[in-house]
């Protein structure tokens, strides 16, 4: 396993910790990190993350991250023995929305083929 993957997954072990015991913003609901994309000189890290809230409070969770983002560094310098903690950035996946999507057209052509062989 290579040293990149290593703090990727490292990173985002802990910050998955730090989001259930140490930050406590009521606008932070159910938050998923997906997995972590360090930059090759590992001073940047982008945070993927999912979460089942909807529309607004969607919104609120994602500004309540970005607003943590630099406690959460400093909480990620305590826990991890680098020479320098990487610049986090939270990035939404909506990998599975649009999974689900591409689910619903394929039903959807398939629906409409099954109507066109049985005319």
């Amino acid at each position: 396993m290579s040293r990149i993957v290593r703090v990727n997954e490292e990173i985002r072990h802990q910050v998955s910790m730090i989001l259930q015991r140490d930050i406590h913003d009521s606008r932070i609901g159910f938050v998923t990190i997906i997995k972590v994309d360090t930059s090759p000189d590992l001073k940047s890290a982008d945070i993927f993350f999912t979460t089942i809230e909807k529309n607004g409070a969607l919104e609120d969770t994602f500004a309540c991250l970005r607003a943590s983002a630099g406690l959460i560094r400093k909480l990620l310098s305590k826990r991890i023995r680098m020479k320098f903690v990487p610049r986090i950035t939270f990035i939404q996946d909506d990998s599975e929305v649009t999974c689900n999507r591409i689910d619903e057209i394929i039903d959807i052509i398939h629906k409409d083929k099954e109507i066109m062989d049985g005319d």
